[in-house]
């Protein structure tokens, strides 16, 4: 089994812990393509699942000297916020970090 085929096994069993069903929405949060791979197996897990999937992959924000310290690439991004919000589960997925969000 190769690398893609065994990461979309181990996250589909992550996909099934959180209870994403078929029609459902599942959508994959990441800046500038960072884990690609993590992302395009969380996409087919979902879709062998039966579940609508999409990857929202956003520019990092570039911090400015004596600008605001906290924010992120979707701070401000009110489209990016909107589209999100309509998914049934979140995962991020970033460089030191993966998290699993849903309502």
């Amino acid at each position: 089994m190769g690398d893609d085929a065994e990461l979309a096994k181990i996250f589909g069993a992550v996909l099934d812990l959180c209870k994403l069903k078929a029609g459902e929405t599942l959508a994959v949060l990441t800046q500038e393509g960072e884990r690609h791979n993590y992302a395009v197996a969380y996409l087919a897990a979902a879709q062998e699942r039966g579940a609508h999937a999409f990857q929202l992959n956003l520019p990092r924000r570039v911090q400015l000297p004596g600008g605001p310290s906290k924010r992120t690439a979707l701070s401000g991004n009110t489209a990016a916020v909107e589209v999100l919000k309509k998914a049934d589960l979140l995962i991020r997925s970033e460089e030191h970090t993966s998290e699993l969000q849903s309502h």
